[in-house]
């Protein structure tokens, strides 16, 4: 077997050895099976780039790039040459070498990824040098897409050497590998720019014993996030970090520092760690040393340390971190830290009931109310989820899984029970679960009759806690709903037009607004709907509509996703129904479901001036104010 073979091993500092026989064989092996593969569409061996790059064997492929080996006949050397190519979005015919977009449509998607891949490339190119970071020499565009030349790396993944040795590698070789990365961070961080894709299979063990992080595509700067307070979605299962799986999670070297403990935790014990937005849920995630008893109690702990959910658990810094693999500094567990922040609570819980002499029964009980209704105790709440007729169930679910992942976080003690319910039969349903007293402690309720809305639970304490000065009409909400309901979302009419076909007589636009159908199928220039009819119009009649509002004042806004909360519950259940509602409010709550998921427009300002971003067509909300009386409710 190759692992048995004892000759040429190589040093990586002090002890850790690589036997360099391993890396060559693996690496022929992978070059001739990708080699013997090779697809029509990728470019041919002998193809010349720019000039003076002579294309080799591919060296790997996947759904948005190929990398190929090239000669750089200028400089002699070989080098690695990484060509965008998103395969969902472009083809090659054998023997060209532009490439050929699929449909019109796919352009500003295809020209957003080149200028991101191009953005990888100058990032890269900034830390060309770095002893622990590939470097990058050139980059291009080209037959109708874009190039990044880079150093050859001659050996494999640590994804790869991990598998080779048996999946599992011993710490202190996991250590070594570890700090090699983390001098790389080093400079990345102090540059404010954050990798968010550190995983095995970004970190390559060279023959020559050095260790290399590599693949920038999803690297962002620190500090623009800050200004821009937005972040698109980058994130690989088991590796990323909760906050990676909001646009707007706030990330910085504690992000990477999640992932770098994911590597280790993987590379130590064969496991990949449970994907973190289902520990925002439940934390089941088993420490280290359950599945390798050996290893030493303070690595054990640096990785649950560096896995912790909550971002301010985590080391803070790559520097930190080092120190704590050196074993310079002590290393505190999370639970511990949990432990603490308990007993802080406990302390209040104390003071609390040493008033209860001071200020008398009534006003303890008034005290206790409130700290009840801030930690929710232990209960379960259903909550019904209206679902249209081409929305799948298990992403609807997932989709308010992730939206509302802070409030699982921070309420570990109330459990939910969603279901689904297709809007056909909401009404119905929930008309028969008021009949028979099965109401749900959560639903929607834009289907209640006003006969009902005296069994609401009051949800004043969701609106004191809401900055209603930070969402799109705060005011009226207010006014309309006495506090009794709260919608999360609005809709607006919106006039489509087609603009290959001329505008018609004023007196025959009104009639022809009305049929859907015939503005699909491109017979008639306008049609007056609702954001729910963009996707689909986007879909048949990308690039020939515009979009506008109505002229005048003759229309209505309507708020959407009016939510409720029975009154028929136990007062737990009323107040975690209650704090609910508070979460599905936030940030993060509204983009996920409304940018992310595309259910709506969003109530939260900020959050609508991201959707505005990633759908300019939709610039006309920029600045749009409603009257009381154009509000529907």
């Amino acid at each position: 077997m190759k692992q048995d073979n004892p000759k040429s091993p190589i040093i990586i500092n002090d002890n850790v050895t690589i036997s360099l026989e391993i890396l060559a064989a693996d690496s022929h092996e992978e070059s001739q099976s990708i080699k013997s593969s090779r697809e029509l569409y990728q470019l041919a061996e002998g193809e010349i780039l720019s000039g003076r790059y002579i294309i080799g064997d591919i060296l790997g492929f996947g759904g948005f790039g190929i990398t190929y080996s090239a000669w750089d006949s200028k400089l002699d050397t070989k080098v690695a040459i990484k060509e965008y190519y998103p395969s969902n979005l472009v083809n090659r015919a054998p023997g060209k070498k532009e490439v050929e977009i699929y449909s019109k449509k796919q352009e500003a998607e295809f020209e957003k990824g080149l200028n991101r891949f191009l953005g990888e490339a100058q990032n890269m190119a900034k830390f060309s040098g770095e002893k622990n970071i590939v470097n990058v020499y050139n980059y291009f565009k080209e037959n109708g897409t874009a190039y990044l030349v880079m150093e050859f790396l001659d050996g494999v993944s640590l994804k790869e050497y991990a598998r080779i040795y048996g999946e599992k590698l011993p710490y202190e070789q996991v250590v070594r590998f570890t700090k090699c990365v983390i001098s790389a961070l080093k400079v990345l961080h102090k540059k404010h720019v954050i990798h968010r894709d550190i995983s095995p299979d970004n970190i390559f063990i060279c023959k020559d014993g050095n260790v290399k992080l590599i693949d920038f595509g999803a690297a962002r700067f620190a500090l623009e996030t800050e200004q821009e307070k937005t972040l698109s979605v980058v994130l690989k299962p088991g590796f990323a970090p909760p906050e990676q799986y909001r646009s707007k999670g706030k990330q910085g070297p504690w992000t990477d520092i999640y992932a770098l403990g994911a590597t280790m935790y993987r590379t130590v014990t064969g496991i990949v760690p449970e994907e973190s937005v289902n520990r925002t849920v439940s934390d089941e995630l088993k420490e280290p040393k359950e599945y390798v008893p050996d290893i030493p109690e303070y690595f054990n702990k640096i990785l649950m340390k560096c896995l912790a959910i909550q971002p301010e658990l985590r080391f803070q810094t790559v520097e930190d971190l080092e120190k704590k693999l050196d074993g310079r500094k002590k290393v505190s567990s999370v639970k511990g830290e949990l432990i603490r922040r308990k007993a802080k609570r406990g302390f209040f819980i104390a003071a609390v009931l040493l008033l209860t002499g001071v200020l008398g029964w009534k006003e303890y009980q008034y005290i206790q109310t409130i700290q009840n209704k801030a930690n929710l105790v232990e209960s379960t709440v259903s909550v019904w989820l209206p679902m249209g007729r081409n929305q799948d169930e298990k992403e609807i679910k997932e989709a308010f899984d992730l939206e509302i992942a802070d409030f699982y976080a921070t309420y570990p003690a109330v459990t939910l029970q969603v279901e689904c319910i297709p809007k056909e039969e909401y009404a119905d349903r929930l008309a028969n679960a008021f009949t028979t007293g099965q109401v749900p402690t959560v639903f929607e309720s834009s289907y209640l009759p006003d006969t009902r809305k005296d069994f609401l639970a009051d949800l004043s304490d969701a609106y004191e806690m809401l900055d209603m000065e930070k969402y799109q009409f705060g005011n009226l909400i207010q006014e309309i709903y006495n506090k009794k309901q709260l919608p999360t979302g609005f809709d607006i009419p919106i006039i489509y037009q087609n603009t290959l076909l001329s505008p018609t007589a004023a007196e025959s636009v009104k009639e022809e607004q009305k049929d859907k159908k015939a503005f699909l199928e491109g017979k008639a220039a306008y049609y007056t709907g609702t954001f729910e009819d963009y996707r689909e119009i986007q879909d048949k009649l990308a690039g020939v509509y515009q979009m506008k509002l109505p002229d005048g004042d003759a229309w209505k806004m309507q708020f959407v996703d009016i939510w409720a909360v029975s009154s028929t519950g136990s007062q737990e259940e009323i107040n975690a129904g209650v704090r609910l509602l508070y979460y599905m409010m936030s940030e993060q709550a509204q983009d996920v479901w409304y940018v992310q998921n595309e259910n709506g427009f969003p109530l939260y300002k900020d959050v609508l001036q991201t959707y505005i971003k990633v759908n300019p067509e939709m610039e006309f909300l920029e600045n749009l104010k409603i009257k009381k009386e154009q509000a529907g409710n």
